[in-house]
């Protein structure tokens, strides 16, 4: 007899579900991988203002989107793909960010684009 038909006596099914820990440690690391990706980007940013070189950040953004999918378990050909969509991207943004001169409107329009897309 399989444990998800057991009734109790009192009539109602037995349901087997995810325990509330494995829930919250889920939680946990999507917020942890939230924070990293974060502090990531504008670390890259900051690289970014110092060296002038948008590739450079590019490649380090698309390496840590690849290191983040293989600690996920993300099939090969997905990692691949979504890490060509990455590169691509992300070197537009920072592409764009370097030719555009710090501090005007467009500039930090730009920036916050950016984050908010780098996040989802």
């Amino acid at each position: 007899m399989p444990l998800s038909s057991l009734t109790l006596r009192v009539g109602v099914p037995l349901t087997l579900t995810r325990s509330v820990s494995e829930e919250r440690f889920k939680d946990r690391e999507g917020n942890v991988l939230f924070l990293a990706r974060f502090f990531i980007l504008f670390g890259l940013i900051w690289l970014l203002v110092r060296t002038e070189k948008p590739f450079l950040c590019s490649g380090i953004y698309t390496g840590a989107h690849v290191l983040f999918s293989f600690l996920l378990e993300v099939p090969f050909t997905v990692m691949l793909f979504h890490g060509m969509i990455a590169l691509a991207l992300s070197s537009l943004y920072f592409w764009l960010l370097s030719r555009i001169q710090m501090g005007h409107a467009i500039w930090w329009v730009v920036l916050c684009g950016g984050i908010v897309i780098g996040m989802v």
